[in-house]
């Protein structure tokens, strides 16, 4: 997701905020504001509340922009690996938002997460294999019940194909996005002002590699 995320950031119209979700840390209130809604039976008053809310969460996403770059940025990248849940929010807030579900083989990822002890609070499971295979599995469910319900709304982007074939999937993933082709993208991992707080920083100061 790192990856996917320097690739759009190096483009001139898009501006990455890391795992610092907006979205998902309001995700509480505006679930329990919209099921509120949809009991009141009132249609105007559902339509009036996911307009607030959409405003207000793309005003903060705003904010987190660099004044310097405000005038030519279209897209905000939130690369929150938790928001495979909220798919379904985020499309009934932004319907023309582009979603773009990152993927990588099953047992390397699990790898990964058991590698590198994430230790945060909520993150216990990454701690045991069974666990992980158990969340993993719930993780790859959710993704199967937004294709069905959703179908074509998500851009799954494979990891494995993407460094194989690295320039097609970048013209894929902008292609998604309706953003125009910029070489910069290719040399993603020169850029000056992006930060990286991932495990992940090394790698994308790198060219890509199998």
């Amino acid at each position: 997701s790192t990856l996917v995320e320097q690739i759009l950031s190096a483009h001139s119209q898009v501006h990455g905020i890391g795992e610092d979700s907006i979205f998902n840390g309001r995700l509480a209130m505006v679930r329990d504001d919209i099921i509120a809604a949809v009991s009141s039976g009132d249609e105007r008053v559902v339509a009036s509340t996911v307009e607030e809310h959409a405003a207000k969460i793309s005003q903060e996403m705003r904010d987190r922009v660099p004044q310097s770059k405000r005038g030519r940025i279209r897209h905000v990248v939130d690369k929150m690996l938790f928001n495979y849940r909220n798919v379904g929010f985020i499309h009934l807030l932004y319907p023309q938002a582009p979603i773009i579900h990152c993927v990588r083989g099953f047992w390397d990822v699990l790898f990964s997460c058991f590698k590198h002890k994430f230790e945060d609070a909520g993150l216990e499971w990454s701690m045991s294999v069974r666990d992980l295979v158990q969340f993993l599995s719930v993780y790859r469910e959710f993704m199967k019940h937004w294709d069905a319900v959703l179908p074509g709304r998500v851009l799954h982007v494979q990891y494995e194909e993407l460094v194989r074939h690295p320039e097609a999937g970048m013209r894929r993933i902008l292609e998604h996005c309706g953003l125009p082709w910029e070489d910069q993208v290719l040399q993603f991992h020169q850029a000056k002002d992006t930060v990286v707080h991932t495990f992940s920083a090394q790698q994308v100061r790198s060219e890509i590699y199998t």
